[in-house]
């Protein structure tokens, strides 16, 4: 199998974008939003998930794949699914949802 590393990085960026118009800004923070998104991407690659709320709108998104048994397992984490808001800290001048559609920066924020 051939894979197009074109068409994956698109697809990437475009995953990505869709993800940061997602308005998980904290507070409140809403991060459900976000794991449902994430969830879908995971479902229609045959990834089994389950979102489990700590709060209402507080979500956090947990998928697992089973291994072979031929490597040891491993264990990843995420950050952070929810955004700061404009202006805090004096850190950030725009929005995710904004960042998300200007390419003309380059510059990203982390969620």
């Amino acid at each position: 199998m051939r894979i197009d590393w074109t068409a994956l990085g698109e697809e990437a960026v475009d995953l990505l974008r869709r993800y940061l118009m997602i308005d998980t800004t904290n507070p409140p923070g809403n991060e459900i939003e976000g794991a449902k998104f994430l969830a879908a991407v995971l479902e229609r690659d045959g990834i089994p998930s389950e979102t489990v709320e700590s709060a209402p709108g507080r979500a956090n998104l947990v998928a697992r794949l089973a291994g072979d048994g031929s490597l040891p397992g491993i264990v990843s984490t995420t950050t952070s699914t929810s955004s700061t808001p404009t202006g805090a800290t004096g850190r950030w001048t725009r929005s995710a949802a904004r960042s998300a559609t200007d390419t003309s920066t380059g510059a990203a924020r982390s969620t």
